[in-house]
C-alpha cells in the first residue's frame, strides 16, 4: 500500500460487498436518522456468523440473542389422534381453546419472578455505540420495534448502556443481539450449588406426565 509492503491479520480482513446503486440516493432523499425516534437504532456493528469461526471482537457465544420471533402456529393447527371419539375431541378442543396461549411460538412473559443481577461495581458501564449502516438501520428498527410490542425490551432511562450486535447467519437473516460481555465482567458469580442430574431423574422414577419449559427470548 502507497509503495510500502503492510501486514494484515486474517481476522480483521473482511469481505468487500459492492454497495446498492440505489443506497446512495435513499440515504440523499431520507437524510439522517433523527434523535426523535421511538427507538434509537444508533449502537449497530455487523458480523458473519460462520460455523466453527470464532471472533475475536464479538465473539456471538458470549452475545444475548434477541432476534427470531413470531406467531405462526395457534390452537387452530393442533392436531387430534383419529381414534378420539367426537366427544373426546370436542372436549379436547375445548381444553386447548381455554389455554390458547400456550399452543403458540409467540413470546410470552413470566410475572412470578424477577431475576436480579449483583455487580461488584457501582460505576455504571456505559459502551459507546457502533455506527449504523445505513442498508441495516430500517432492519434494526423493526426488529426493535417487534421486540418492544411483545414486551421482550422496554424504553429506558438507566446510565447503564451495551451495544447492538446483528449477527449475519448463513441464511442471509440477521440475528439481532447485545454485548453485555463488559457487564459480564462485573456481575457477582452467584455459588449456589446445582442439583445433580441423577438426583433429578431418581426423583421423576414414577412420573407419568412431563412438560418443557423453554424461555426463548430475554
Amino acid at each position: 500500500m502507497g509503495g510500502k509492503v503492510k501486514t494484515f491479520h486474517a481476522n480483521l480482513l473482511k469481505g468487500y460487498s459492492v454497495r446498492d446503486q440505489d443506497i446512495h440516493q435513499a440515504a440523499v432523499d431520507e437524510g439522517p436518522p433523527t434523535s426523535s425516534s421511538a427507538i434509537s437504532a444508533a449502537s449497530l456493528t455487523v458480523i458473519e456468523d460462520i460455523e466453527g469461526e470464532h471472533f475475536n471482537d464479538s465473539d456471538c457465544e458470549t452475545l444475548l440473542e434477541l432476534g427470531g420471533w413470531g406467531s405462526n402456529e395457534t390452537v387452530n393447527d393442533l392436531q387430534y389422534g383419529d381414534q378420539l371419539t367426537p366427544d373426546q375431541r370436542r372436549q379436547l378442543e375445548e381444553i386447548a381453546s381455554s389455554h390458547s396461549s400456550i399452543f403458540s411460538d409467540r413470546p410470552g412473559t413470566l410475572s412470578t419472578e424477577e431475576h436480579r443481577i449483583e455487580l461488584t461495581s457501582s460505576t455504571p458501564v456505559r459502551q459507546r455505540p457502533h455506527p449504523v449502516p445505513f442498508a441495516m438501520r430500517q432492519t434494526l428498527r423493526d426488529e426493535l420495534k417487534k421486540m418492544e410490542d411483545l414486551e421482550i425490551i422496554r424504553k429506558s432511562s438507566s446510565h447503564y448502556s451495551s451495544p447492538v450486535v446483528v449477527v449475519k447467519k448463513k441464511d442471509g437473516s440477521n440475528r439481532v443481539c447485545i454485548d453485555y460481555r463488559r457487564l459480564n465482567k462485573i456481575t457477582t458469580f452467584d455459588p449456589q450449588p446445582m442439583t445433580p442430574p441423577a438426583d433429578v431423574f431418581q426423583g421423576m422414577e414414577k412420573d407419568q406426565h412431563f412438560s418443557k419449559l423453554d424461555l426463548s427470548k430475554g
